[in-house]
Formats: structure tokens, C-alpha cells, sequence
């Protein structure tokens, strides 16, 4: 485990099942949500754990492939032992989104038996495949920092493309417009409001939700 270069410019790490855990030029704080299986954006600390980014390496005896859920345990004795990382939850309320059915009948295009699963934030995107509403709200929560619940009570996996703009100059403002590619009906989300035209979903400011957020604390760098 070693700190990255400063110049370096692309991120990677591994997918699961996995033998090997592996993180490039990785931010700290997204390292950690990986080891507790918490958002990053719920993980207080120094600033350094967001600023600094390292390089993580480490063969799994064996070999077996083992899912995420066995793997964290050995990557958080791993940040315990190279940085003498100490962890804590605590519960916090905070306020946030929910994403929620409009009253129209669901037109989102369920995936096929054989598309493959995966889910990517661009600046001014969200695409998922195979993917439930769970991960498409975890998609929505990251990209406008702000927690978003989903509360549609829809099942099944869908392809789903969201293109989106945010209004200038403010960070924790909701995308105005989304447009899906799984048919021609526009979504539209008013920042920071709860009304709004919406023929499909809609995000619906809710108030407080209590969140489980891990408090990082972290010596002997």
C-alpha cells in the first residue's frame, strides 16, 4: 500500500468475485465505504482522507474467488494495520430525496436475461444495465451528494440512461431535467422542490431520514 503519484490521473480497481483486492490512484475515503459498505459520502474524517490517494495491492490466499461481503473484513485489518485507521458508526439525521413512482403507468425498459450489469456516473450522465431502482437512486445519492431513498416499490432490473444539467454554481442542487432512453417521456425533477411535471418518476424532497454514517478518525500516517 503506497501513496499515489500526484500526477497521475486514471482510477481502477477490482470487480467481484475476486482473489486479488486492487485500488489505483483510489481516494481513501471511497476505499473506506468500500471496507464498511458505506457511501463515501457519509464518511467524516480529515481532509486527507478525500485529498490523498494511494495504490492497494493484496493477493487473498488461495484461489478462491470471494464476494465483496467476505473481502471487507480483510481489507479493513489491511487499513488497520498500514495506516492505524480506527472506525465508528453513528446516526445522524439528515435531510434528502426520495425517488418515487408518478401516478402514470412505469414505462422503463426492463434488461434482458443476457445484458450485462454495470453502473457509470458521467458529468452530465447516469447509465445503468441490469441494474434494479435501488442502484439507479445509489447513482442519483452520488452524483448530487445528497442522500436519495428509493421508495418506488418497483422490482425487477432495467436499462436505464439519465442525462441531466444542474443549475450553475450550486453543488448540492438536483438535475432540473432528466430524459430516458427507454422511451420518449421527459422527467422532470424542480431543484430542490417536490413538484414538478413528472410523467414516469420524480424526485420528492422528504425530510429528515436517519442515516448510519461511519466517523473515520486516523494517526500514524
Amino acid at each position: 500500500m503506497r501513496e499515489s503519484s500526484p500526477s497521475e490521473m486514471h482510477v481502477s480497481w477490482n470487480s467481484y468475485p475476486t482473489n486479488r483486492v486492487y485500488y489505483h490512484n483510489q481516494a481513501l475515503d471511497v476505499i473506506l465505504g468500500d471496507a464498511f459498505d458505506q457511501n463515501n459520502l457519509y464518511i467524516d474524517g480529515p481532509a486527507w482522507l478525500k485529498e490523498q490517494r494511494y495504490d492497494i495491492e493484496a493477493k487473498i490466499d488461495g484461489d478462491m474467488l470471494l464476494p465483496r461481503g467476505t473481502v471487507r473484513p480483510m481489507l479493513q485489518t489491511l487499513l488497520q494495520q498500514h495506516l492505524r485507521l480506527a472506525a465508528h458508526r453513528e446516526i445522524r439525521a439528515v435531510s434528502g430525496y426520495e425517488l418515487v413512482t408518478a401516478k402514470s403507468t412505469l414505462r422503463l425498459s426492463p434488461s434482458r436475461p443476457d445484458d450485462k450489469k454495470f453502473e457509470y456516473i458521467f458529468k452530465n450522465q447516469i447509465r445503468i444495465g441490469a441494474s434494479d431502482l435501488d442502484a439507479l437512486a445509489g447513482c442519483l445519492e452520488s452524483a448530487m451528494r445528497q442522500p436519495v431513498l428509493n421508495k418506488t416499490n418497483v422490482s425487477g432490473r432495467y436499462n436505464v440512461e439519465l442525462e441531466y444539467s444542474v443549475d450553475p454554481g450550486c453543488r448540492f442542487q438536483p438535475a432540473r431535467y432528466f430524459y430516458c432512453c427507454a422511451g420518449t417521456t421527459r422527467l422532470e425533477a424542480g431543484a430542490g422542490e417536490s413538484a414538478g411535471a413528472v410523467s414516469r418518476g420524480r424526485l420528492r424532497r422528504s425530510g429528515a431520514h436517519r442515516k448510519l454514517a461511519p466517523q473515520t478518525k486516523a494517526a500514524g500516517r
